[in-house]
């Protein structure tokens, strides 16, 4: 089984939300986890372990969102999928 694990967010600026999405993220990179990140857009100012892949798909895109998340959803297999945030 796979030790991976997809995070869903609108956005990694500034929050408080966007904190703990990064600070649980790092936490679980740094125990072994293979961790995704899949964004609405670009705009991160938190420090991100390593080996965190971060995909960002753009702004204002709900449906491209949606439909590239699945795409990656399907592709990695991941152990778990945790959205954060609201989307839009």
């Amino acid at each position: 089984m796979s030790n991976c694990i997809v995070f869903l967010c609108n956005c990694l600026h500034n929050g408080g939300a966007q904190r703990v999405l990064v600070s649980i993220a790092n936490y679980m990179a740094e125990h072994g986890y293979e961790v995704h990140i899949v964004a609405s857009f670009d705009n991160g100012s938190y420090p991100l372990h390593p080996s965190i892949q971060v995909r960002y798909i753009g702004e204002g895109q709900y449906w491209r969102f949606v439909r590239e998340s699945r795409k990656e959803i399907k592709r990695l297999q991941p152990k778990a999928v945790i959205a954060f945030e609201y989307f839009f």
